[in-house]
């Protein structure tokens, strides 16, 4: 048959086979806060991410301010990470239909840092290629910074321009499964109570 066939698998998709026939995710983690991801990548499910090429950080965080995100640090690291996209685009097997985010409007990374890159992905892919996000509103149940509103509604707008679909995620009902699926885990992801999650990190809940 002269026509090429799709050979991929589900995990073809989502994962990248790196040395001994271990599957790592293809993502990329970005916060403008080194010390969160530095918690995330010392937990259990940490060790399933590639630390070295997966990850990028900033140095003094995006102070929960959108423009701190859009316009200050997230666009000094906007050309690492796109740079990082490119990459795993290249290396896939697979043929690349779109991109997913996931993130949270609260704080300066999820919306301004976040907004940027829709901007930067949508302008270097085009339309055809599908932009799904996965977005937690903030909540005024846990509201840490008066900001967070603020931070939303001006990231709202990349997300209707941008996105082709957008999920939204409550904060609380959010924290409340995935306490209830830390129960079920045969090791603790929250290692400092099994029966309360503790604030989770918004860019990749």
């Amino acid at each position: 048959d002269s026509q090429s066939k799709d050979t991929s698998t589900g995990v073809d998709v989502h994962f990248d086979e790196v040395k001994e026939g271990r599957l790592t995710p293809r993502c990329v983690l970005m916060d403008l806060e080194p010390s969160t991801l530095d918690a995330f990548l010392t937990s259990k499910v940490g060790g399933l991410f590639d630390p070295e090429g997966a990850v990028i950080t900033g140095k003094y965080g995006g102070s929960n301010n959108f423009a701190r995100g859009m316009y200050g640090e997230g666009a000094d690291l906007m050309g690492s990470v796109t740079d990082r996209i490119r990459y795993l685009i290249e290396r896939s097997s697979t043929r690349m239909e779109g991109f997913q985010l996931v993130h949270a409007l609260a704080g300066g990374t999820g919306s301004g840092a976040g907004s940027l890159l829709l901007e930067q992905l949508r302008d270097e892919y085009g339309p055809k290629r599908v932009i799904l996000t996965h977005t937690l509103l903030p909540s005024t149940q846990s509201s840490e910074v008066l900001v967070e509103p603020y931070n939303a509604v001006l990231a709202s707008h990349s997300l209707i321009a941008m996105s082709d679909m957008t999920v939204l995620h409550g904060k609380p009902s959010t924290t409340h499964l995935l306490t209830i699926f830390s129960l079920f885990l045969p090791f603790r992801l929250f290692p400092t109570s099994p029966y309360l999650c503790p604030p989770l990190f918004p860019e990749f809940l």
